[in-house]
């Protein structure tokens, strides 16, 4: 899944994620949350990546292989925008 990742890196990020894309074992919640708090936390999450590229610590993702900045930065628009589009937001 790692080679395939990488090389499907370019593609995905600047398309939009369809619906059911995969997601890393790393990445999965299995457990029930408040939506409240969960919300809280998504635009705590927003607002600290907004503050630039020096919140980005790791540099590396399970799937997508070696990032960059601007990796990260088309990762967090796809992801945000899939999840924001599924809920009807």
């Amino acid at each position: 899944m790692r080679l395939l990742g990488r090389m499907l890196k370019n593609k995905a990020f600047n398309t939009d994620f369809g619906k059911n894309s995969p997601t890393a074992n790393e990445f999965k919640f299995e457990n029930s949350y408040d939506f409240e708090s969960s919300r809280n936390e998504f635009a705590e999450s927003i607002a600290q990546f907004a503050q630039g590229t020096q919140v980005i610590k790791v540099m590396h993702h399970p799937f997508w292989g070696k990032m960059t900045y601007e990796d990260w930065n088309k990762l967090m628009w796809r992801h945000t925008d899939h999840h924001l589009r599924q809920f009807g937001v």
